[in-house]
């Protein structure tokens, strides 16, 4: 991309009242050329992981208004499919990772604008029991907002289909094919009360929590042994940068 393409998306960041204060005053404090220029040659891209990038404003860094715009084309996707997916709704649970619950509620309310019922954990899940809920909940798709095993720098979006798998590259294509009918930044979204009072957007959390440990109770070949012997077991764990 030329100096005059990135100059142009700068531009539309700095001066579009749609992106809050702090992204735009973080872009005008950029003193360094490079920097901004590797912020915005390009787009970060979605596919059967869902995207991750570094956190920050631009088009290459990952920020609410990417998270929007991915909520939006699985919105649209949805909606394509017809009105039982669309009342079926999605599912969306998030890590401990910086942002994680600001973009799991962006997340939710863009779902929510577009008439979609949202289930949204209370706090931070592993991604096995957003898979669960999927099932569980009879949802149509779901969202992990996680960067997995990347540095802390990062963070993602991972989106699931009704089987509780990552999205399959059928899908994935369409998410994408919807974000990119869809000109500009600009997408749907109302506030948490709103979505409330329409009954779009509810609480996951204990009922999902107590399925989701029986379920993986039953998992277990030997449970007395399991019992008897765990407290003895030590375990070495390591996420790998993740969460």
């Amino acid at each position: 991309m030329d100096n005059a393409a990135i100059q142009a998306r700068v531009k539309y960041w700095t001066e579009n009242d749609y992106f809050d204060p702090a992204t735009r005053e973080e872009i005008l404090n950029i003193k360094d050329p490079q920097e901004l220029a590797e912020r915005f040659c390009c787009d970060l891209e979605f596919g059967t992981a869902g995207i991750r990038g570094i956190l920050g404003a631009g088009t290459n860094r990952l920020n609410i208004y990417w998270i929007r715009r991915v909520a939006q084309g699985l919105a649209d996707t949805i909606k394509e499919a017809g009105e039982e997916a669309v009342h079926r709704g999605v599912v969306i649970a998030y890590d401990c990772r910086r942002c994680s619950p600001e973009f799991a509620r962006e997340s939710a309310l863009v779902l929510a604008a577009n008439g979609i019922k949202v289930y949204l954990f209370d706090s931070l899940r592993p991604t096995p029991e957003l898979s669960f809920a999927i099932r569980h909940l009879g949802t149509i798709a779901g969202m992990m907002i996680t960067a997995s095993h990347n540095p802390k720098e990062y963070n993602g979006c991972k989106v699931y289909w009704e089987d509780g798998g990552q999205v399959p590259p059928e899908q994935a294509d369409r998410i994408v094919a919807k974000m990119k009918e869809r000109a500009g930044w600009i997408v749907d979204t109302i506030s948490e009360e709103e979505a409330r009072a329409r009954g779009l957007l509810v609480t996951a959390g204990e009922e999902v929590d107590a399925g989701y440990l029986a379920a993986v109770k039953k998992q277990l070949l030997n449970l007395p042994l399991a019992k008897e012997r765990g407290k003895h077991l030590s375990l070495v764990f390591t996420p790998l940068h993740g969460t």
